[in-house]
């Protein structure tokens, strides 16, 4: 990528047009400059009419899937990671959350996520994190680089599309993956479902854990979270989650995490 170059693809040539592994120009997919959001505006409509939980009813995830969290605005590690893995349809893919603040290239990364979405979306799946959410993203730097590259219209139609982002997704009925952990109200995969949308991140509950809450290895039950939000959550109870929803596998993002810090097996992986 040169700096200022950009690509104009609209929305309809979008739909038509095959994205080439060797083509690294698609990253621009709307004229900002002519203040045409026709793209957050389609990826409103589609978000909107998505479940809270992105549940796998066609088997496009039952053989392999690609997880992938916290791209935070890096996006020549997004097209990196397309080129390892394969880019759209050649791969599925499940993204957890936290596409920007902290790096420099925010708006480029959502906004080929998003296009990969509104093209393939029964092979790509994106999760809300925490930073999709103004109280956070006005602060980490979204905010600062929709304002200098353009203006404060865009963010605030970027919050409008992140209000409408899925909080989970459930592969094959066996793994259920969230960008930040369990939640002590959570009792019912089916009350994720109910959780109405578009919505704002509030400070604490089932929305907030999902978003927020951090596993540790030395806490029984439930703990106080060092980030001031939200909870820790023990070994103890992942195993019980999962022997209570017949599941396998609980995969979050939210954190570096390490092998030595992964517990219960495959029980919880971060």
């Amino acid at each position: 990528m040169t700096s200022g170059h950009v690509a104009v693809v609209s929305v309809e040539s979008l739909c038509t047009t095959d994205f080439s592994p060797l083509d690294t120009n698609v990253y621009i997919l709307f004229s900002l400059k002519d203040k045409r959001y026709t793209i957050l505006t389609e990826s409103l409509s589609y978000l909107f009419g998505l479940p809270c939980v992105e549940v796998d009813e066609k088997g496009l995830m039952d053989n392999w899937c690609d997880a992938a969290g916290d791209i935070h605005g890096q996006y020549s590690d997004l097209l990196r990671l397309f080129e390892y893995g394969g880019f759209p349809p050649e791969a599925n893919y499940l993204f957890l959350g936290d596409y920007v603040d902290r790096g420099k290239q925010s708006l480029e990364t959502i906004c080929l996520l998003l296009a990969y979405k509104i093209k393939y979306p029964e092979n790509f799946f994106l999760l809300r994190g925490n930073h999709e959410c103004a109280s956070i993203n006005r602060i980490y730097g979204f905010y600062d680089e929709c304002k200098r590259r353009f203006n404060i219209r865009l963010w605030k139609t970027f919050t409008d599309c992140f209000n409408c982002l899925p909080v989970a997704a459930l592969i094959d009925e066996r793994i259920v993956c969230m960008h930040g952990g369990l939640s002590p109200e959570l009792k019912s995969l089916d009350q994720i479902k109910k959780i109405p949308r578009p919505t704002d991140v509030p400070d604490a509950g089932l929305l907030c854990d999902l978003l927020w809450a951090d596993p540790d290895k030395d806490v029984q039950g439930w703990g106080e979270n060092d980030r001031g939000v939200s909870h820790t959550f023990g070994p103890d109870t992942v195993s019980e989650f999962l022997q209570k929803h017949d599941l396998d596998l609980v995969c979050r993002a939210h954190q570096v995490q390490s092998l030595w810090r992964y517990f219960l097996l495959a029980d919880l992986q971060s």
